[in-house]
This record gives structure tokens, sequence and C-alpha cells, in this order.
């Protein structure tokens, strides 16, 4: 009986709850960015799996990193190394896709990736960053609209941040 109620209430607790995670994962670890560094995709703009040995937990995500160093120049400063918008695709906040209208935007894919002005942007697939790249600052002016919305709506997860 303990069980079924403990399970009712968690239940409950997730169908009330109207706020999405403030950074994208996945996986059972609850990988930020698939496991690949930010670090090296920020300052080379290279794809590369973090070492499952080499990681800091940070906003609710695993953050793996290619080298320990990586690991320091993100502790440094998270920020400028997080993907916009919590590595949720980029295109589907800025209304590229029905996503900016739902409860919770698309995850974005790492390997289809976008840095610009020094910050990384992903996206569901390659078509949306091929649409978004056309005219950045407009989409990012949309996607910033639609995320502060939904700060402010409490759609996404403060606990988290």
């Amino acid at each position: 009986m303990k069980t079924v109620l403990s399970t009712v209430i968690l239940l409950a607790i997730v169908a009330f709850s109207t706020g999405f995670r403030p950074i994208a994962v996945s996986g059972a670890e609850s990988l930020a960015l698939g496991g690949y560094d930010p670090v090296m995709l920020k300052k080379e703009g290279k794809l590369a799996k973090g070492a499952a040995y080499i990681y800091v937990s940070w906003q609710g995500a695993e953050w793996r990193f290619v080298t320990q160093q990586n690991m320091q120049d993100f502790l440094e400063s998270p920020e400028d190394y997080s993907p916009q918008f919590g590595g949720y695709c980029a295109a589907c906040i800025a209304g590229l896709t029905d996503r900016a209208t739902t409860a919770q935007p698309g995850i974005g894919d790492p390997t289809s990736f976008f840095v610009y002005q020094g910050k990384i942007y992903v996206f569901q697939n390659e078509g949306l960053r091929k649409r978004f790249r056309e005219s950045p600052e407009k989409f990012i002016a949309s996607a910033e609209q639609h995320w502060n919305r939904w700060r402010q709506e409490g759609k996404i997860d403060a606990a988290n941040e």
C-alpha cells in the first residue's frame, strides 16, 4: 500500500510540474550535449566525446570533457561554454518549428551545432541549422524572446538553475 501511495504522489508531482529542465540532457546519466566536450565545441569548433571520468555536474546535468584543462576552463565560467537555450534546439525556440508554442522545445543534437559570436547553438537537425544560419541575428532575437517569456512564465524549472 505504501508503494502504491508513493507512486501516486510521484505521478501527481510529475503531472502538475509545468517546467522543463534548464539544460537539455540525454540518457540515464543526464548528459549535457550528449557527452560531447563543450569547450572543444567553442574553442575549436570540433566534436569530441568527453571521457566518463572527466566530468562535472552543473545545473542538473553531467558535463564531460576531453582533458582536465577543458574541465577547469568550464568550471571557471560555465555560462561561457554551455550552449545557448540550455542545449534545446535554437531553431525550435526561435519559432522555425511548431515547438516554440509547445510545453517543451526539442532537444538539440550536438552534432548539428553552430558557434556564432562565441556562443554555441545546437539544433535538432542539419536543415534547421542551415535555416538558422541564414539570418542568425533575427532568429537569436526571436529565440531569446521565447526563452525569456518561458522563464517568466515558470516553464523552465528554476529549481535546477
